[in-house]
C-alpha cells in the first residue's frame, strides 16, 4: 500500500524491517512451539523480515503491471481508495 499512494523505496524497506522488532514476542512463541532444531532453524529464517524481500516483490509487481497503484486498480481498488489511503499513511513534512 505504500508504494501505491508514492512512499519512497528506501522507507518503505526501512519500514518493513521494523516488523521483526514489533513481532519479536510473536515469534519467540511462535519458535518455542517447534522442538526440531532444523525446523526450528527454518521458521526463525522465515520469520525475517529482509528489507530485499519486499523491495523484491514491490521490483516484481511494478515490473508486471507498470506500478502498485496500477496493480491494486486492476483487483478493484478505485482511485478515490488510494487517494483516502495516501491521506491516511503519508505524513508531509
Amino acid at each position: 500500500m505504500l508504494r501505491a499512494v508514492g512512499v519512497d523505496l528506501e522507507d518503505i524497506a526501512r519500514d518493513y524491517a521494523l516488523t521483526d522488532a514489533y513481532l519479536r514476542e510473536t515469534y519467540a512463541a511462535e519458535l518455542a512451539q517447534v522442538t526440531d532444531e532444523t525446523e526450528r532453524a527454518q521458521l526463525a529464517e522465515e520469520q525475517r523480515a529482509k528489507p530485499e524481500y519486499i523491495l523484491e516483490t514491490l521490483a516484481e509487481l511494478e515490473e508486471r503491471h507498470g506500478s502498485v497503484a496500477a496493480y491494486l486498480q486492476a483487483q478493484g481498488v478505485s482511485a478515490q481508495t488510494l487517494e483516502q489511503l495516501k491521506t491516511r499513511l503519508v505524513q508531509t513534512a
